[in-house]
């Protein structure tokens, strides 16, 4: 893929309120049936104030034209540790082409850390979540492919301030009859929400892990499959381990409505530098039942779509995740998960407005 480059101001990140943060270990969402991408998104921030350990979390989830229920499930590990500072931030691209050609942008960040000019001290950069959503009024779009990434993370010598590069990319199309045939526009806002990390008594590793799937145009599959069980080598020297997300990479053979999309990793056990995991993502663009099921769902209630209108295409999907393995000399970790909804309402065959309150669901963590 090419990516272009563009050089924006420098984004500072802001210091933490306590020693506690949130490490961001990926989501579930999932349509009662299949619809193009108005709104996804899916990001933790440390909202803590003195000595207090808050923890926020934002699901976002809004359909093309036809209404429906998101049900979603986020997932984090709340890391307490002394011996790490941290800093977060956002970065905001806007991702503005034609459909189907990839839409890519590259952006640096800054993070400020008080001990960034000792050489012994590590640093690392993580994705906290991410939030897409159309831009400038422009029609909702089915992915074809969607990438971010913090692909490089370096410190300037002499200074307190450590770089890093953050990638986003999408190719995105809509040739089904709900769309206006001449109308070419892709336009999306993706914010990628970002935490770093840096101490002595700290250290990480990255690796990748990867795999795919195809379908046929009446899915049969049973659900989302078991996480794979993978292993990541770490420093016997460290006590304590969790993991993080730095990129997320999913490719699709074409365009295609969704119903189902997953990416989560869940550390398992960590022993003499040796960490397992279970790691995956995964795609479902169609299913039997869905039909059925969405009018059983809003029986008495929301009028469904024409059957017609639940689009069912066989394909196949790539994907990868880079993964961080994050190594304490001590630390203190909560595993944690929140689920909930987000009834999306809207005419049918009307796109509605998704930048805002009524395509998020927002929880605490304490």
């Amino acid at each position: 893929m090419l990516w272009a480059m563009l050089l924006p101001l420098p984004i500072l990140g802001q210091a933490l309120g306590s020693n506690c943060f949130p490490i961001w270990q990926g989501f579930s969402h999932q349509w009662g049936y299949n619809h193009r991408i108005n709104r996804l998104g899916d990001w933790v921030e440390n909202v803590s104030e003195g000595d207090s350990c808050t923890i926020k979390g934002t699901h976002s989830a809004a359909s093309g034209s036809g209404a429906d229920v998101l049900d979603f499930t986020q997932y984090l590990t709340t890391v307490h540790s002394d011996l790490v500072e941290t800093r977060s931030g956002v970065v905001t691209f806007s991702l503005s082409g034609k459909e189907g050609e990839y839409v890519a942008e590259i952006q640096t960040g800054e993070a400020q850390f008080l001990a960034a000019s000792d050489s012994t001290t590590a640093y690392e950069v993580l994705l906290n979540g991410f939030d897409l959503c159309t831009a400038n009024g422009a029609k909702a779009d089915k992915i074809q492919s969607l990438d971010m990434a913090i692909d490089s993370v370096w410190r300037e010598r002499g200074s307190q301030i450590v770089h890093f590069r953050i990638k986003a990319a999408l190719k995105f199309s809509c040739s089904s009859p709900e769309c206006e045939p001449l109308n070419q526009i892709v336009d999306y806002r993706l914010r990628l929400f970002w935490t770093a990390v840096g101490g002595q008594g700290f250290a990480s590793v990255r690796s990748t892990f990867g795999s795919g799937r195809a379908w046929e145009k009446s899915d049969t599959a049973a659900g989302p499959p078991l996480l794979a069980r993978v292993a990541m080598l770490g420093d016997a020297h460290y006590a304590k381990a969790t993991v993080g997300i730095t990129g997320l990479h999913l490719q699709l053979d074409g365009e295609h409505h969704f119903r189902v999309l997953e990416a989560i990793v869940r550390p398992q056990q960590f022993a003499k530098g040796l960490m397992m995991v279970q790691v995956g993502m995964y795609f479902e663009q169609n299913h039997p039942g869905m039909y059925a099921a969405y009018k059983e769902h809003y029986a008495g209630g929301l009028k469904p779509p024409a059957k017609w209108a639940v689009k069912s295409k066989a394909g196949n999907m790539a994907w990868e995740m880079d993964l961080s393995l994050l190594q304490f000399e001590d630390a203190a970790f909560e595993p944690e998960k929140r689920s909930g909804e987000i009834d999306w309402k809207t005419s049918h065959r009307h796109q509605t407005n998704a930048d805002g309150e009524a395509a998020e669901n927002v929880g605490m963590f304490r």
